[in-house]
Formats: structure tokens, C-alpha cells, sequence
């Protein structure tokens, strides 16, 4: 199961890769505003680092979107594929314990 978890972390981590570049790219606006304002003027300065902020949070906003809906319709779609395929008999010990789950929901 593990092995399967890094396999579908790394697809959905390659998928997602491009917007991380662009968050990366933003920050890397938002730390370079000050030499912006050292070499050439404050106007131009605070328009770069105002930029980078606003672009790291739409980035974020999207990424951390974009990664809760994959994440969701790939764990609901290995529940339809469980639930499909017969449970295997558990000893006694197992069956106790779900039907004392089940008895407290």
C-alpha cells in the first residue's frame, strides 16, 4: 500500500509541478523588490513585490485546490475498487472489534 501511496503522490506531484515553479518564481519577485528600489525607484519596487505576494497567494490558492480535488477523486475511486472486491475473513479478534465500531456509530 505504501509503495502505491508514493506512486500516486509522485503523478499527482508531476502534474502539479508547473504551478509550484511559478510560486517559486514569486517569491523569488517578492525578494528581489528591494534591489529593485536600491537600483532604479520605489514606484517600480513596491508594483514587483506587491505582484509577487499576490501572485504566491493565487498560486497557493490554486495548488492547494487543485491538490485536494485530485487527492479526493483518486482516494473515493480506490474506494469504489475496494468495495467492489470481497472483504477477506478476519480472525475473531478483527470481527469483535467492527462489530463494537459499528455498534458505537
Amino acid at each position: 500500500m505504501k509503495n502505491l501511496q508514493e506512486e500516486i503522490d509522485s503523478e499527482i506531484n508531476k502534474y502539479l509541478r508547473p504551478i509550484g515553479i511559478l510560486q517559486a518564481i514569486s517569491l523569488m519577485a517578492v525578494f528581489s523588490s528591494p534591489f529593485f528600489w536600491i537600483w532604479t525607484s520605489w514606484s517600480i519596487a513596491w508594483k514587483v513585490g506587491l505582484s509577487g505576494i499576490l501572485a504566491m497567494l493565487v498560486f497557493y490558492l490554486i495548488y492547494s485546490t487543485l491538490e485536494k480535488a485530485i487527492r479526493k477523486g483518486v482516494n473515493d475511486e480506490i474506494e469504489k475498487r475496494n468495495l467492489n472486491y470481497p472483504k477477506s475473513k478476519g480472525n475473531k479478534f478483527q470481527d469483535k472489534m467492527e462489530e463494537l465500531m459499528n455498534k458505537n456509530k
